[in-house]
């Protein structure tokens, strides 16, 4: 049965009591994925656009760090890191 949407219209507004008795809102969880990954991309996106000083930093000091040292501290450096 296709759906109908003159059926939640009632003098070209949109009823909701109408709509209701007409059928429940379905929103497939593939939607629901969706909005996660988006919701995920733009957070990075934005964390990586206005945070990437820190970032390129840190593993600057990171990596001189690791080519410096030898030994055990270097082991520690190294876990430290991850």
């Amino acid at each position: 049965m296709p759906y109908d949407p003159t059926a939640i219209v009632t003098n070209s507004t949109f009823d909701i009591e109408e709509s209701c008795a007409y059928s429940p809102l379905y929103m497939p969880a593939t939607l629901y994925v969706a909005y996660g990954v988006f919701f995920a991309a733009f957070t990075s996106i934005f964390i990586h656009t206005f945070n990437t000083r820190n970032i390129f930093t840190r593993a600057i000091l990171i990596t001189d760090d690791l080519f410096l040292q030898s030994g055990p501290a270097k082991k520690l450096l190294v876990l430290r890191a991850i």
